[in-house]
């Protein structure tokens, strides 16, 4: 909905970046919750169903991680996103705050 808000947390985990991303929207319904990953699944009237579907592929054959829907209610939803901290530094042109902050953490 128009003015809601979004909260970005991310973490270090054993090896892994994790980003979460939540929301305060209305959620995903159970029956949507198992199709948000697929290819041309959409709720809304413009959209092309291609978005997380392309997210997933994107983290998992690019950079070696991976998203899930962690969870969904009436008054939000949360994703996270994980990457290797090896994975990051071989993209450093894509991610070089996040390369830097990992390098830190690792020392």
């Amino acid at each position: 909905e128009e003015g809601g808000s979004i909260e970005l947390t991310t973490s270090l985990e054993q090896g892994w970046i994790k980003a979460t991303v939540r929301d305060d929207g209305h959620g995903i319904s159970a029956e949507h919750a198992a199709r948000v990953f697929h290819p041309y699944f959409t709720t809304k009237e413009t959209g092309t169903g291609l978005g997380l579907f392309v997210c997933r592929h994107i983290m998992e054959q690019s950079l070696g991680g991976r998203i899930e829907l962690v969870e969904s209610s009436p008054v939000g939803t949360m994703f996270a996103v994980f990457v290797t901290c090896e994975n990051v530094r071989g993209h450093a042109n894509v991610l070089p705050e996040a390369v830097a902050t990992t390098q830190g953490a690792a020392t």
